[in-house]
């Protein structure tokens, strides 16, 4: 069984993936697993606290009430951490259900479930998350979509609309990361693009284009997973593992 983690700490909550930032005024810190289940198992979000030594104790399953598909590709994510104004929000995908969970922090309890179009799906290789500004981007891998919905208090989620996407040479969209008004996906073609997220749904900039390694190893390798760095200067692809690869594009102008 795959999991896709997050870490997640009470008062104060970020997505941390691969460094984990201290804060001294933390209460618990949680390490999160979308179970990613396929049926005729049932999914959940399972809980992990963290001790100051980095020992994981297993918390507390919250069942979701749906399926995964136990897989999809791997540079995206099936977690997002947020606050909706009161509460601290773990949001999980089930790509099998074609739904996206709102689990509660302080009570291991599920907020809200939330659906976008009639026809965003993922069980062809799931659906990614990402929380920013406000706002939960969805990518459902089967319409080559992304949902944009707004955040609301319970975490609940209420569903605007979809930007529809895709990779220069018909690339299945991948990862998603941002920062600040900038969202950068990868697609499964070897293509990146960015888009502005300032009025909240993906608006493209126009910058689409096959990154500088699947030209050079005629597709070979592709940009997988996205990180930003904190300051927004640049945007960082981990490229798939038939060719050990680091991308790095400058976006201090907005675009790629």
């Amino acid at each position: 069984m795959r999991m896709f983690l997050a870490v997640v700490r009470t008062l104060v909550l970020a997505a941390l993936f691969h460094s984990i930032v201290s804060a001294a005024f933390a209460q618990t810190r949680y390490v999160v697993a979308n179970d990613d289940a396929a049926f005729p198992f049932p999914n959940g979000v399972s809980f992990f606290s963290e001790a100051a030594s980095g020992l994981l104790t297993f918390q507390q399953q919250v069942n979701t009430g749906g399926y995964g598909i136990n897989g999809g590709y791997f540079g995206e994510s099936r977690l997002a951490v947020a606050n909706d104004g009161q509460e601290s929000c773990v949001f999980s995908s089930q790509a099998s259900s074609g739904n996206i969970v709102g689990v509660i922090v302080s009570s291991f309890t599920v907020g809200g479930v939330a659906f976008g179009s009639t026809t965003d799906t993922g069980l062809s290789n799931g659906i990614g998350l990402l929380a920013a500004g406000g706002y939960l981007y969805a990518s459902f891998t089967d319409p080559n979509t992304i949902g944009t919905f707004k955040i609301q208090t319970g975490c609940n989620l209420m569903f605007i609309n979809d930007t529809a996407v895709g990779g220069l040479n018909g690339g299945v969209i991948n990862a998603m990361a941002a920062n600040g008004t900038i969202l950068v996906a990868s697609f499964t073609d070897g293509s990146i693009q960015s888009f502005n997220i300032s009025n909240g749904t993906p608006s493209s900039n126009g910058d689409e284009q096959i990154s500088t390694a699947t030209r050079r190893t005629n597709g070979a390798t592709y940009p997988n997973q996205i990180q930003i760095t904190q300051d927004g200067h640049f945007a960082i692809f981990g490229d798939t593992s038939t060719v050990t690869v680091v991308e790095v594009s400058d976006i201090s102008l907005g675009r790629l």
